[in-house]
């Protein structure tokens, strides 16, 4: 039969413990830009006043990129053949899902969310910047939708989904066509 170990006789100091240093948090930091607009998403580790002060609206939120190819394909006689003509690769779908909290008053972040529907109603292109979109190539996009819900038992608190599309600045001209 098997003999489950005594653990409470095993001796364990602080010296046998691995402590892991803490991780680069500003890797989820994202600024977005347009006109004289600046909006901030940055990590904790703040005041909440040094976060108004430097124009930190909330936390990263959780970002989710997807891709995907637009493929003209030609089957041949059999049903697994399939020749691909051509193909192009599509822009960044991002959907971006937060939180915005009135962590000085604990009232209704009314402030918050109109900021959040100043930046959506901005109808042209933004400039974004952080690791998360610099690592795929994404300088700027355009919003195509966005969303609010009040969290039931928090006053304070409200989530957000925005969604958008990268774009890239069309590079032509007449005497150099694509």
């Amino acid at each position: 039969m098997f003999e489950e170990p005594d653990y409470r006789e095993t001796d364990v100091s602080s010296d046998d413990l691995q402590l892991y240093t803490p991780t680069d948090e500003e890797f989820e930091d994202i600024t977005l830009r347009f006109s004289s607009n600046k909006f901030i998403f940055a990590s904790s580790g703040r005041t909440v006043s040094e976060d108004l002060l430097s124009g930190v609206i909330a936390p990263p939120p959780i970002i989710s990129f997807s891709k995907s190819k637009k493929l003209i394909e030609t089957k041949l006689q059999d049903d697994e053949t399939v020749v691909v003509e051509r193909w192009r690769t599509n822009q960044w779908q991002i959907q971006m899902q937060g939180i915005l909290i009135d962590l000085k008053d604990h009232h209704y972040p009314s402030k918050l969310v109109k900021e959040m529907t100043k930046l959506f109603n901005y109808n042209g292109v933004v400039d974004v910047s952080g690791d998360l979109f610099d690592e795929k190539g994404i300088t700027s996009l355009y919003f195509t939708s966005i969303s609010f819900k009040t969290t039931p038992g928090f006053e304070d608190t409200v989530s957000y989904t925005l969604n958008a599309k990268s774009i890239k600045e069309v590079g032509f001209d007449l005497l150099n066509p694509i």
